[in-house]
């Protein structure tokens, strides 16, 4: 578990009314496991985040917002496929889901003034390509998934789709020949 807190000072140092506002980040904590069978990689993660403990705090009070605590979930398969016609190495082929919930229930002001409360959840879909090339490793790859925002009296849903692409270009090199550290053979009888 990790807790912490971030100060920040908006007065001089010595100054009876400087104003200190205190941030206590959330705890968080995660479990995951792998288990590989052949050519073929399992992955799975839960991952808790206690919003609940944050908190804000100034010289006059302490503010707690309303905001939940949440939990992730992320599963996910490798295969590593013998392909020499692309690469030396195994080319990995991966596909995954997660959760994404968001950690605010909050109010928004209608333009009727009154008060809504809502919250958000997300749900993904992950795939990828990693290629090794001589010192190049390529990695691609995609996210496709949806945010849903609802309010709690049921009047207002909105569902909305997020798609990514990245890729990734890694250089590899010999780490030791890099910081100078050679091997020296002793030739003396």
């Amino acid at each position: 578990m990790k807790l912490t807190t971030r100060e920040i000072s908006n007065g001089k140092a010595g100054d009876s009314d400087t104003d200190i506002i205190r941030w206590k980040y959330p705890s968080s904590f995660g479990f995951g496991a792998t288990y590989e069978y052949e050519k073929i990689l399992f992955i799975g993660e839960i991952h808790r985040v206690k919003w609940s403990d944050y908190t804000i705090q100034d010289k006059d009070d302490i503010e707690r917002p309303d905001y939940l605590d949440l939990t992730t979930y992320h599963v996910g398969v490798e295969y590593r496929a013998d392909i020499p016609d692309i690469s030396s190495e195994p080319v990995r082929l991966r596909a995954g889901f997660y959760t994404a919930p968001f950690y605010f229930i909050g109010e928004t002001q209608d333009s009727d003034f009154s008060s809504t409360e809502y919250e958000t959840k997300g749900y993904f879909l992950t795939a990828g390509v990693g290629i090794f090339l001589d010192v190049v490793q390529l990695d691609i790859s995609a996210r496709y998934g949806k945010k849903t925002l609802t309010d709690f009296a049921g009047d207002y849903e909105y569902d909305g789709s997020i798609a990514d692409i990245f890729a990734t270009l890694t250089y590899q090199t010999d780490f030791e020949a890099l910081m100078g550290k050679t091997k020296t053979v002793d030739t003396t009888p």
